[in-house]
């Protein structure tokens, strides 16, 4: 599978790396085994490495994985997506999925996601560290 998932249990950061060609398929097989978040953490942050992959997905494939496989599995809380991206046509789809998750937060009560496009590893690293409950 092009998706390879690591939970760093310290911190609470699940890392998403994508290589080689990922397909709506891999998003929702990835997708699909729900959120990694130990009970009584509030506050979920992930990190997607996307700058390796060719992503065959389309906006609305990235949609409905999130309104199917995602938000059913929401908890009251707050999450924190930091998508690392090749400048150009990878950076826009990581703006997208920004604004998908905007939608899903306006109709999850109690729940709070924020995405946010980076092109540097380091600095998303440094980001999803500094958000907490």
């Amino acid at each position: 599978m092009p998706i390879v998932v690591r939970y760093d249990e310290a911190n609470h950061v699940l890392f998403r790396e994508l290589t080689g060609t990922v397909t709506a398929d891999d998003i929702r097989q990835s997708w699909s085994g729900g959120l990694p978040l130990p009970s009584g953490v509030t506050c979920y942050r992930q990190l997607s490495d996307i700058r390796r992959a060719r992503l065959t997905v389309t906006g609305a494939d990235l949609r409905a994985a999130l309104h199917d496989l995602v938000k059913p599995a929401l908890r009251p809380g707050r999450y924190f997506t930091a998508i690392v991206a090749e400048p150009g046509a990878q950076f826009g789809i990581a703006r997208q999925m920004s604004a998908f998750t905007e939608g899903v937060t306006l109709t999850s009560p109690g729940v709070t996601i924020q995405t946010e496009p980076f092109t540097d590893y380091d600095a998303a690293v440094a980001w999803l560290l500094h958000q907490s409950d």
